[in-house]
This record gives structure tokens, sequence and C-alpha cells, in this order.
């Protein structure tokens, strides 16, 4: 049964446009025009063909790794809409996915899935459309993903239907909080103090706006998930601080030398261990790039790089920033005729929303060090592909209903192996390894 059409596509919390590129000090560099050892391009045919093409060094459904466990989680989150989906954790066993368990019911439903591979956890915030409700969450610790552990983070009577949740790292401590706005007012006093949990213990936090000095920023997976973002003020100087609405609050980063100065804001793509990102609010500075700013952890100088596409959005894993490229124009992206084209019980077909919103992917996954300054281009020939994981020399990537492995040599991506195919994995976006599940009793395998 059709749940919805593909013109009522749902309306999600949107990043804004134009946000996307990379960097080298003191200089611009566009990476999708380099050659060598720094960046390097590759052009296969389809990944779902691979097994069908005599030659190809691809072996099929084998397993990961015999002391840890590869988990991923399918989810499909939604906002604003009352169309709902199940969060899932599954367990990749002798090439299959082994549901393990229910991380939210369908009935519930999801409204952002976060991961933060630096702090090994994952955060889903349920679905919420009521206004002055609380704000159910639920932390999934990749050390441990078998328990589960769910928190209600109070917001007021008078706030919206949902709060801007953001992860903060303070010394040992991890911490998942929510800014709610409160719709009595529309100045400064709009936005409450950050509020929240800390996620080991449960106890409840209430922060200043200077805990954005200890922001973690996971990225946006997916083409049209809500992400894990939020806005700077660029003031007098390229000095960076929180939004006026949110303390405005100067924060203990360099300065941004924008060549489009003066920008009156910036968004926050990506904070992690390795790396700041930060991107222009606006349209791209050409049709085919997009341009961003990396501050790598212990340097003073913000990066400029060009990247390629100019809808392209960014997760990331320790140095490696990883995306897919992505194009705000019409046009049917490659592989549609593999792609699922009606609901399932974990999602909904990914051409709805590219139709809705006149997006074009054109099946490559991005890979870029910020340690070496290394971009990886790599084409698959579908439309719906991603990256899901990147540990040491090792890419995790999702290719429309396949899940493969592949090793990052000195010519790209190689050694690929198919781990499992099935119709769950379109909505698999989250992947991390842990132990193995202990064995019934409380022992572990």
């Amino acid at each position: 049964m059709q749940l919805m059409s593909r013109r009522s596509a749902m309306r999600l919390n949107r990043k804004p446009s134009g946000v996307c590129g990379f960097g080298v000090k003191g200089r611009r560099r566009r990476l999708a025009g380099l050659v060598g050892a720094a960046v390097l391009a590759a052009s296969f045919p389809r990944a779902d063909a691979w097994a069908e093409r005599p030659g190809r060094s691809v072996s099929l459904g084998a397993s990961v790794d015999a002391d840890r466990v590869l988990y991923v989680v399918s989810g499909c989150p939604t906002t604003n809409h009352p169309l709902r989906f199940p969060v899932r954790l599954y367990r990749l066993e002798a090439g299959k996915l082994r549901r393990m368990r229910e991380v939210v019911a369908k009935e519930v439903g999801s409204d952002s899935i976060l991961s933060y591979p630096g702090e090994r956890v994952l955060v889903v915030i349920e679905y919420n459309l009521e206004r002055g409700r609380d704000q159910r969450i639920h932390a999934l610790f990749m050390d441990r993903p078998w328990e589960e552990k769910s928190f209600t983070i109070p917001s007021c009577p008078t706030c919206g239907s949902r709060g801007e949740g953001h992860l903060f790292r303070d010394g040992d401590g991890r911490y998942f909080a929510f800014v709610f706005s409160d719709l009595r007012f529309s100045g400064p006093g709009r936005f409450l103090k950050p509020r929240g949990v800390d996620l080991e213990s449960g106890r409840p936090v209430e922060f200043s706006w200077e805990i954005f000095e200890k922001v973690r920023v996971s990225g946006t997976p997916g083409v049209y998930f809500p992400g894990d973002w939020f806005y700077l003020d660029v003031g007098e100087g390229g000095r960076l601080s929180t939004h006026k609405l949110h303390g405005c609050v100067v924060l203990d980063w360099p300065p941004v030398k924008s060549p489009a100065e003066p920008k009156p804001r910036v968004v926050v793509d990506v904070v992690n261990e390795a790396m700041k990102v930060i991107s222009e609010m606006g349209p791209p500075p050409t049709p085919s790039e997009c341009r961003l700013f990396i501050l790598r952890s212990g340097e003073e100088e913000w990066m400029t790089v060009m990247f390629p596409g100019n809808l392209t959005r960014l997760t990331a894993f320790g140095p490696w920033l990883t995306s897919f490229e992505a194009y705000k124009r019409k046009g049917v992206s490659p592989g549609i005729e593999e792609r699922r084209q009606e609901p399932t019980e974990t999602g909904f077909p990914l051409d709805w929303q590219l139709s809705a919103s006149g997006i074009y992917l054109p099946g490559i996954i991005l890979l870029y060090n910020v340690e070496g300054e290394r971009l990886i281009r790599y084409e698959t020939g579908q439309g719906d592909s991603e990256v899901l994981l990147v540990e040491g020399d090792t890419v995790y990537y999702r290719v429309n209903r396949s899940i493969f492995r592949a090793h990052i040599g000195k010519e790209g991506l190689e050694k690929h192996t198919r781990l499992v195919e099935d119709d769950v994995v379109p909505d698999i976006h989250w992947a991390f390894f842990g132990p193995p599940p202990p064995l019934p009793g409380g022992s572990s395998r």
C-alpha cells in the first residue's frame, strides 16, 4: 500500500543550502581538479553488478572480524510529518543481518539519529510533534549496544514541539542536551539554556551557553535526514560566536578569513577529536563546488578547500571526512531501476525525496583525510551510495541494498568485499564495531 505520494514527500528539518568544501593553509585548492598522490579518482562499474562481472576481485558474504562484531542501525527519521518508521539494531553474522533489538518502535518513530564515533555513542531522538512535551532520547553505547538506555529531558509548557539537541564532551563525561524554544518570546530570551542528561548516570544537567566550546557535531548522513549542525555568527575580524539567541558567546576558535566576507553566519558541520568543519551559508561559490573551512586539531589556522558537489553533506570518522556528491538540480540519479519505488516497513523510497527536492546524486562517494590532505573520489554507478564507517585503512560503504568493505590503498579503494545484501540495507545509515554480545547468563562470547 502506498503511504504517501511522491509529491507529498515529507518536509524535513533541512540544512541550509550551499554547505560544503575543503582547504589548505593560505591558499585555495580545488580538489576535484587535482591529480597525483594527493587526489585519487576511480571509476568502476556499478557495485551491485561486480559479482556478475568475470575477473572482479570481489568476495561475497565474507566474515568481518572474529573478535569484534560489525553492528548496523536502520532508521528513517521524519520531522513535521505523521509518517513514522522503527529504529533497529542489527549485527552482521555469516553474510546475513541478524536483528538484535528494536531501539524505537514504529508507532513512536524517530526525529533524528546522531552518531558520535569518537564518543562511542549513538543517540536516537524520538519523534515529537506536541508542543510542551518532554523530549525522549535513547542512548546506544557502541561498547555495549545490547543494553537499553533511555532518558526524558524536560521541556516547558510553552516550548515548541522539538528542541535542538547536541552532544557535549566535558572531560570523561558525555552529555546530551537540548536548546528549547519558548514560544512566548521572539528575542534573545526565546531560547532556554541547554538542559539535558549525563548519558552514563542519567543525572539531569543544565549548562550555560559557554558549553558550546565543548560541543561535538556528528554531521548529516543520507540525503534527506535532519542532521546535527548549528549556526555561528561571524563578527569583526572573523571572530566566531554562538548566535545571539544562544547567548552570543564568543568562542575560543581561530577567526575565519573567508574570501566572501562579510558573512553574518556560518554552519558548523562537524566537530570531533580530529577537526572542526564549517561552511558558508547561501549559494555555493560555483555550480559544481562548495567551500569548507577545516581546522585540524592543534592548529590555529583554518584550511580552505573547494569540494566537488554543491549540495554535499558531511559525516566524519576520526581524521576522515566522508560524503557523497550531491547537486541541487533535477535529473534521474543513476541506478533508479534497482531502487525500490514503494515504502517498506523500515523506510520510504529515496527517489521520492530526490524528485520532490530537485536533488541529483551521480553515485560518487568521497573520502577526505584532513591529516594527509588526500581526497578519494570513488564512482559506484548507483545514486544511493554512502560511506557508513572508516576504521584505519578500511572503509565500509553502502550501495543500495548491499554493504561493502574496501581497503584504502595508495591507488584508491581496492579489495572490495560484499558483506551483505538485504532489503533492509537501503535504510541502514550508521555502522560501528563493538564486542560480541554476551551469552545467556552474562558471560561474553
